[in-house]
Formats: structure tokens, sequence, C-alpha cells
């Protein structure tokens, strides 16, 4: 039996998408947005859900990463 193939999909900075991360822990949210911003994505970060939908409107991103236990 062997291993199923693992692909990876490359994208450049010209075709980057945009990623909310959203999440009231600093550290969590600012090393998430480095990781993502380090492979050729758009992130940003909020520190609340009000935060995040303020720039949500602006963003307008493919995928949000939401911590499920924000105080607001």
């Amino acid at each position: 039996m062997s291993a199923a193939p693992v692909y990876v999909a490359e994208r450049t900075a010209a075709r980057a998408g945009a990623v909310l991360v959203v999440d009231d822990d600093d550290a969590m949210r600012e090393t998430a947005v480095e990781i993502l911003a380090a492979t050729g994505l758009q992130a940003e970060g909020a520190a609340s859900a009000a935060a995040a939908r303020t720039l949500q409107a602006t963003l307008r991103p493919e995928v949000a990463l939401v911590d499920q236990r924000l105080p607001d």
C-alpha cells in the first residue's frame, strides 16, 4: 500500500489570495500573518471581531482564520 501523493499549490505574489487572521492573542495572530505573507499571500490580522468586520470590507479575503474564543 503506497501513500497518497501530496500536492503543493504554489502561489506567486501576483496570484496571491487574501487571508484575514482574527485572533486576540497578539503572538498567534502576528505569527500566522508572517507565515502566510512569507508564502506570497496577502495576509492581514485583526485582534477582534469588530476589527475583522471593518477590515474584511476593504481586504475582501478569500479565507478567514478565526479564533473560536474571541472576547467579543
